[in-house]
């Protein structure tokens, strides 16, 4: 049965990219597309299509994405509820200019609309934030959060943010190259 899950999947990748693409406003392409028993979509190599740069450097990028959906909810209610998204290597690229031109506000409903009376939990594992100024390419901003929203639409995150992850100046001792790392917790609303 897996295998044949998988091969469906397979198949229907452009059904995925086509209802991504719909939700976000941009032509969103994948890698591919598998499950993982018992209750994961595993989606790779996820980006914006349309928003390749020069170099072919897509300034939003997921490496890995696994969607993890309620089994109680499929068999009893028959439907696909994802309640934990995990993101692995994520990748915004803030310098390009072209990452400002996504729909914000149209992602935003799209998720309020798919969580209406539900929850989910978001994991970002080593995100990279490349932010608009010089050399940020170079230190990067690497963000590792979880992120719960609730029935109400209230968001409740908690991470690191480690600035200059490959090494930034030590003010008291310039000698010495560090990270430096910020923990943080956030309370807001959808």
């Amino acid at each position: 049965p897996v295998i044949a899950l998988n091969i469906f999947l397979s198949k229907e990748k452009g059904v995925i990219e086509e209802f991504a693409s719909t939700s976000c406003g941009h032509k969103v392409s994948i890698g591919e597309v598998s499950f993982l028993p018992p209750n994961q979509i595993v989606i790779r190599h996820v980006f914006f299509d349309n928003m390749l740069t020069f170099g072919n450097e897509p300034p939003f990028f997921v490496d890995e994405l696994r969607l993890s959906f309620s089994l109680k909810k499929l068999v009893l209610d028959k439907q696909l509820y994802i309640a934990k998204v995990f993101m692995s290597r994520p990748k915004a690229d803030l310098s390009n200019y072209i990452i400002f031109n996504l729909d914000i506000k149209k992602i935003i409903a799209a998720l309020k609309e798919m969580l209406t009376n539900k929850k989910m939990r978001i994991v970002i594992k080593n995100g990279v934030v490349i932010l608009p100024f010089p050399d940020s390419s170079t230190h990067p901003i690497v963000l590792s959060a979880n992120i719960d929203i609730d029935e109400e639409g209230g968001i409740t995150s908690d991470g690191d943010l480690y600035f200059g992850h490959t090494g930034v100046y030590n003010l008291t001792n310039p000698d010495k190259r560090e990270s430096v790392r910020f923990h943080y917790k956030l309370r807001t609303r959808l």
